[in-house]
């Protein structure tokens, strides 16, 4: 069986499920500004360390490096504004298929 693109472990589907909400929240009521460094920073921060995302993952979904994806969530270089909001949309599409077990 293939290795998924990004492996969730044995993270609770309950914080997955927490994550796609409060995005879905902020994005709705306009106080998610994804073109803001910083909140596209903590974004794929709290993506990869609370939710379980994997780097190598992340970077073949993105079609990028490990390199690069390391390099937005340390802040050193980020992808231009215009890419991000279609970054978090996949990014959230990708947790809240992975918190309703689609894509295990």
């Amino acid at each position: 069986m293939p290795k998924p693109l990004v492996d969730f472990g044995d993270l609770p589907r309950q914080a997955r499920s927490q994550f796609v909400a409060a995005l879905d929240r902020g994005l709705k009521k306009g106080t998610v500004n994804v073109r803001d460094n910083p909140t596209f920073i903590r974004i794929l921060k709290t993506a990869v360390q609370t939710c379980g995302l994997d780097q190598n993952g992340l970077a073949e979904l993105f079609e990028t490096s490990h390199t690069s994806i390391s390099r937005w969530i340390n802040g050193k270089t980020l992808p231009h504004p215009q890419y991000r909001e279609p970054i978090v949309k996949k990014l959230r599409d990708m947790v809240d298929s992975m918190s309703h077990g689609d894509l295990r």
